[in-house]
């Protein structure tokens, strides 16, 4: 049986739009709407999508990074979204971050030393003593030597920067990491050699991942399941191996006709969506998607149920484990 260790419901994070001589809000920007997914312990889920589609929101508002305006997050069974920051810092150690620009997320008037040493105190993790001790046990881990500990952000490479980060978000001993855009960042040489890291890790301390990348090649080798978030939703989400084999939304497939293929031999059809991504200021219920096709057109048939309605529905499950938002009766009969 699979342990359930986070669970996100119906999330939703609206950024307010003021206008006018008093900055009154006129509108909202829904960056993330009604997502809902779980995250089963030593798993890795991928969240994919295009640039402002909403991902990084979403893994910074489930770490209470950034207020939720509604939904729930459950992480081990507790209710999370309604805790200010003093009742957060419990969990804090339980839920750690790893963020996409490896310079900018550590602090250039700190030694990598001091960065560490910080999180060690704050939380108790070893003994005062043992501090110096458990930071040359954190670098031996992520490949860099202790003579580091003394050095200052800015004489390390990209690669050795986020290997740093991964340090850091160790060094409490956390159940979960949400690595948001961990590898965008780095030259693919590097990316090969930190996403290896980071599922030797995983293997190690049983680490759970939130992996957060628009790379659809490198969530496919680092992934469990893969969630594919369009205009603030999560659209599709199933198995890896069963979303990049058996795609289902139009979305999904667009996206993965775009991924380039080693063998210039082999020749892949590519899907283009019409129209552009829609804006994401006060949409309400009408579907994110109907506007990349026409008005008869959709995966299978037609796109608007009823002959009428472009209302948003729940995500759905076509396939055992794989669940899609789309709004074509076909499809919906299909999983009768």
């Amino acid at each position: 049986m699979k342990k359930t260790l986070l669970e996100v419901k119906n999330l939703k994070k609206y950024f307010p739009i003021r206008s006018g001589f008093f900055s009154k809000i006129s509108s909202h920007v829904q960056a993330v709407d009604d997502i809902t997914f779980d995250l089963y312990e030593g798993e890795t889920l991928g969240l994919v999508g295009e640039s402002g589609c909403g991902k990084t929101t979403a893994g910074r508002t489930i770490l209470k990074l950034l207020e939720p305006n509604s939904g729930s997050i459950k992480f081990m069974g507790n209710e999370i979204s309604h805790l200010n920051k003093k009742e957060m810092r419990p969990y804090r150690k339980d839920m750690q971050i790893i963020f996409q620009d490896p310079y900018s997320s550590l602090n250039p008037r700190m030694t990598i030393s001091s960065m560490l040493s910080e999180a060690l105190k704050i939380h108790k993790i070893v003994p005062k003593e043992d501090i110096q001790k458990e930071i040359v046990s954190l670098l031996d881990v992520v490949g860099l030597p202790a003579s580091y500990a003394n050095r200052y952000p800015h004489e390390f490479s990209g690669g050795q920067r986020q290997r740093i980060g991964i340090a850091r978000a160790l060094s409490v001993k956390p159940k979960l990491i949400i690595c948001d855009e961990a590898v965008s960042a780095l030259d693919v040489s590097i990316q090969a050699q930190i996403i290896n890291l980071l599922k030797d890790l995983q293997k190690e301390y049983n680490l759970t991942y939130l992996f957060i990348s628009h790379d659809l090649s490198v969530v496919e080798h680092i992934s469990d399941r893969v969630a594919v978030m369009y205009a603030g939703q999560i659209q599709e989400i199933a198995d890896v191996k069963e979303l990049y084999q058996n795609p289902i939304h139009p979305y999904t497939k667009a996206l993965l006709s775009a991924v380039p293929i080693p063998n210039p031999t082999k020749k892949s059809q590519r899907i283009i969506l019409k129209g552009d991504a829609p804006s994401l200021v006060d949409m309400g219920d009408d579907c994110r998607f109907c506007s990349r096709f026409d008005d008869n057109e959709c995966a299978s048939g037609v796109c608007f149920i009823g002959g009428s309605s472009r209302k948003n529905q729940e995500l759905v499950e076509l396939n055992p484990e794989h669940f899609v938002r789309c709004h074509n009766d076909l499809m919906k009969q299909n999983k009768n």
